[in-house]
């Protein structure tokens, strides 16, 4: 209110009440004759020269009459803040107002430097990729720090913030509207991106960015890794972080020791899944020893440089053996013996006496004859292995005697590929026997031990295109007999099993052993599949419900039995078609391979023994997570078979099949 009455005062200021003016396009008046009129705006006249004056005009600063009667203003001003967006008026005294038209907002964004609005609306991406901030506010005057500053544009009604899809323009349309044609509203529904790489789907909500999470799809629940997420709710993995440490499932951080006790640490530079020896010292038996220190009995030290992990022996005049210093001379005590400690020879072992061999652990004397008579006992040569009496021709294959064939070592008496002789390959369907190729069935392997053999192209019993019945073919009698609802079909020629005849399995389901039970405490398994995708094979095709049933799981190659859920942990994915076999000599000890390629397991595995159990094909009961795929022969043997043997059934069935077995011809 102070201020209107001093701007009422100065209106009012005597000579200003003349009325007479000129504007600069006046006829007859010029810049000459009117001096001020470039200012580019009207004059007026006035009668108090030297005197504040008025200029009709609020843009006018300071007016002051002029001696030749002329209203002149110091400067004029000017409000046109450069937005189309607003209505520009001067309010006097250099006061200004910028009124945001109906339907529009004048809003900040902050930019880099040199950033128009004009450059903000033709690209979007320059705004999203400077780094904008929405909503800075008014207050902020285009002040600049960092290399941005705030500017003001025009958006009109519904538009986006540049950089905050969840900010619009919502200009106010009454007096109760909570719009604001000045700050950036709240919006909702539009696609966004919260910052979090595990949460999908994100949108806004009244201003706020939000997203699904699915965090816990990818956290592996250890502290020392990174759960990564790819925005799609997918995973992208769990690295370990840097200066972390994952063993034994559980997380160190650099330079913590081993809780074992052993003299090891976790050194993220070196491994960080596996502890890293410590310098200068040596971890044995679960204990850490310094550099020096001296075993109990005295003839031995740690000494880092030879070994960490065991103790190095000092001198000529003891052995280490089995953990005790036993004196140089030392006659082992095994009966029989030929080995004395010599520890010029091997100073963790008896070594054999002058004139004899030590050979896996059975003395000979100098001169014994090997038993395939193609190598001797030749002390001096090595006295703890075969020496070949013609190395030129002849050779040892996993201790036998066998014959060179090129650069390869081959036994001639089994060799499908060199059979009697060198490049004298079986044929097909044939095995080498005695050094000559001939026909073979599984059932000349470990006679008498084949307990089940079921091969499609035999003994198949079928009515309207479902099987049945599948008679065993190993005179066992262990007939598979389907359940009524649950028959396979047969297809006459398998396009991925060589054209052979094969079993349609999907929700069927086969028993065998009603009448004869399995009695099978170390079963060798062989079994031609082939699954309905690539890659997949049996879900569960082997079974026997209640106590003692039996099941394997090939397309992850697990072995369950009873309700035990001991699995081989390969879970990579199985090769389509397949030759799968499994050998077990113990219930700890298995073999497993498919296609010839042994399966490796990091878990001790268990198996209850094949008794008193049905057997089960297709699923452990009818309808139930049955194979989806095909089952052309089924064959098992109630003894552990030999590698050698194993093979035969395998090449067997890999020439049956149109299968490539590693290590068949």
């Amino acid at each position: 209110m102070r201020r209107l009455t001093i701007l009422a005062a100065l209106l009012m200021l005597p000579g200003c009440g003349d009325d007479e003016k000129v504007t600069p396009g006046d006829a007859g008046k010029s810049a000459a004759d009117i001096p001020g009129v470039d200012l580019g705006v009207a004059l007026y006249k006035c009668s108090n020269p030297g005197k504040p004056c008025n200029a009709h005009n609020p843009c006018a600063i300071d007016p002051i009459c002029g001696q030749d009667g002329w209203c002149r203003p110091t400067s004029v001003q000017s409000c046109d803040d450069g937005l189309a967006c607003t209505v520009d008026t001067c309010k006097g005294q250099g006061l200004c107002s910028n009124i945001v038209k109906a339907g529009s907002c004048k809003l900040a964004v902050r930019v880099p430097k040199g950033t128009t609005c004009a450059g903000l609306t033709a690209d979007a991406g320059l705004a999203a990729d400077a780094g904008l901030v929405g909503d800075a506010g008014e207050g902020d005057g285009g002040a600049a720090s960092g290399g941005k500053e705030t500017i003001f544009c025009c958006f009109t009604v519904g538009d986006p913030s540049p950089v905050d899809p969840c900010k619009r323009c919502s200009p106010p349309s009454g007096a109760a509207d909570g719009g604001s044609a000045t700050s950036w509203s709240p919006s909702s529904g539009s696609a966004c991106d919260d910052g979090d790489a595990c949460t999908m789907n994100d949108k806004c909500s009244d201003g706020v960015c939000q997203g699904t999470s699915y965090a816990s799809k990818c956290a592996d629940s250890f502290a020392c890794t990174s759960d990564l997420c790819d925005g799609k709710g997918g995973c992208l993995g769990n690295p370990l972080k840097i200066g972390q440490c994952l063993i034994d499932k559980k997380c160190y951080k650099a330079g913590d020791g081993n809780p074992s006790g052993s003299c090891s640490t976790c050194a993220p530079a070196t491994s960080q899944t596996a502890w890293t020896p410590l310098a200068s010292s040596c971890a044995i038996g679960n204990k850490c020893y310094a550099k020096g220190a001296k075993h109990p009995g005295g003839c031995a030290e740690c000494d880092p440089a030879s070994s960490q992990s065991s103790w190095t022996v000092k001198g000529t005049t003891h052995c280490l053996i089995a953990d005790k210093c036993v004196a140089a001379g030392t006659k082992d005590p095994t009966p029989g013996s030929c080995s004395t400690c010599q520890p010029a020879k091997d100073p963790a072992a008896y070594s054999a006496d002058a004139g004899y061999c030590k050979i896996q652990g059975v003395c000979l004397k100098d001169g014994a004859a090997h038993p395939g008579g193609c190598a001797t006992c030749k002390a001096k040569t090595s006295a703890t292995g075969w020496t070949v009496t013609t190395p030129a021709t002849d050779c040892l294959l996993n201790g036998k005697c066998a014959s060179w064939c090129g650069a390869q070592c081959v036994d001639l008496a089994s060799d499908t590929k060199h059979c009697g002789k060198c490049n004298n390959p079986c044929t097909s369907g044939q095995i080498c026997l005695s050094s000559k190729c001939s026909a073979f069935t599984p059932a000349q392997v470990s006679p008498g031990d084949m307990v089940l053999w079921l091969s499609a192209d035999k003994g198949i019993t079928a009515a309207a295109g479902k099987v049945t019945k599948w008679a065993d073919q190993s005179g066992s009698g262990l007939d598979a007999v389907a359940s009524p609802g649950y028959e396979p079909s047969l297809v006459a020629s398998s396009a991925t099993l060589g054209k052979q005849p094969a079993l349609q399995m999907k929700t069927s389901f086969f028993s065998c052993g009603a009448s004869k039970k399995f009695d099978i405490a170390t079963p060798s398994l062989f079994a031609v599949t082939a699954g309905s995708s690539t890659g997949i094979t049996f879900t569960k095709a082997f079974g026997t419900p209640g106590t003692g049933w039996r099941r394997l799981e090939l397309n992850k190659l697990s072995y369950r039995a009873g309700n035990d859920k001991h699995a081989i942990p390969h879970n990579a994915v199985v090769a389509n078609p397949n030759v799968f076999a499994m050998v077990s000599s113990s219930n700890k000890s298995h073999t497993v391979s498919v296609n010839g390629v042994a399966k490796t397991s990091t878990a001790q595995l268990y198996h209850t023994p094949f008794t008193k159990a049905e057997f089960k094909i297709g699923g452990s009961k009818p309808g139930l997570s049955s194979h989806d795929g095909q089952i052309a022969e089924i064959i098992i043997y109630r003894a552990a078979l030999s590698a050698s043997d194993r093979k035969k059934v395998e090449c067997y069935l890999g020439s049956k099949y149109g299968i490539t077995v590693a290590g068949c011809p």
